[in-house]
């Protein structure tokens, strides 16, 4: 019979949580939204229209919306977490 050390089982210590916090937050993966995307409907040109401002990087879950300049579609884009974006239609 193997006996596994307690010290490994055991959850992390107040002094390890301490530790992990000195280190701080980590840092998130600069997402970039495009100007322009191309719309689902027509093919044509959807611009952003969504302000962001530049001292705020978009985070996940934000929503990002496009105006196609053909057929007038709006187009919401969401920032998932893995930097992939989710298109919901008008």
């Amino acid at each position: 019979m193997t006996r596994t050390d307690p010290k490994l089982a055991s959850p992390p210590t107040a002094a390890a949580s301490e530790h992990h916090d000195r280190l701080g937050p980590v840092p998130s993966v600069a997402v970039e939204v495009p100007e322009v995307i191309t719309c689902v409907d027509c093919g044509g040109t959807c611009h952003r229209i969504s302000y962001l401002p530049p001292d705020e990087p978009p985070e996940p879950g934000m929503v990002i919306a496009y105006r196609c300049a053909d057929c007038n579609d709006r187009w919401d884009v969401v920032i998932e977490d893995d930097g992939s974006d989710d298109m919901r239609g008008p």
